[in-house]
């Protein structure tokens, strides 16, 4: 890494390159309360450094940045999709990653890992509350404006409208239409967190 830093300054003094921070709203920040960055837990818990380099390709094909991404939106149970490998067209995430190729080797490490920081699937203290929405795609979101719960697998999106009078957390709900590509609405977690 070194010598591309090198590289690039003595490309600067050549063509007038111009490096600055990003503004304080383009930071990438973890989205909850006691949230952190998945590669810091990692090395925290001791796999050394060629370890984490496998570990950050798998992160990467898995589109994972921070410890909350591979867990439900409870913040304490590990997400099951997150022990397979993403498949070619899957988005877990609204930014881009770059794919990887990932032996079954390597995927077993990575499900090591994520098991060291959910034994039994499941974290020792729940993740705090969203502070900002995330990057994380849900595969289930509620649009608040119509009260109605969506579920996308792949490229069906179900919808599903409340039922009755009830609301809250025994509010039910009525499938009311599935279909291909609907246009997206917000996805969300802290609201499904309390279901």
């Amino acid at each position: 890494m070194g010598h591309k830093l090198h590289a690039v300054r003595a490309l600067g003094k050549i063509v007038p390159i111009r490096f600055q921070n990003a503004p304080k709203h383009h930071q990438i920040i973890p989205p909850r309360k006691q949230d952190g960055w998945i590669m810091r837990s990692f090395a925290d818990i001791g796999y050394n450094l060629h370890e984490q380099a496998i570990l950050n390709r798998v992160r990467q094909h898995q589109q994972v940045v921070f410890d909350s991404d591979p867990f439900d939106a409870s913040g304490l149970v590990l997400d099951p999709k997150y022990l397979r490998l993403c498949q070619p067209g899957e988005r877990w995430s609204e930014w881009n990653f770059g794919r990887q190729c990932i032996n079954q080797e390597q995927l077993k490490l990575w499900q090591e890992a994520l098991g060291q920081l959910a034994p039994r699937r499941r974290r020792a203290k729940r993740l705090g509350d969203y502070l900002s929405p995330g990057h994380k795609v849900w595969d289930w979101c509620f649009e608040e404006e119509s009260g109605r719960l969506q579920y996308e697998m792949g490229n069906t999106k179900t919808i599903f409208c409340a039922h009755g009078e009830r609301g809250g957390r025994n509010q039910q709900y009525v499938c009311r239409t599935s279909s291909r590509r609907l246009p997206s609405t917000r996805h969300i977690g802290a609201q499904l967190r309390s279901w």
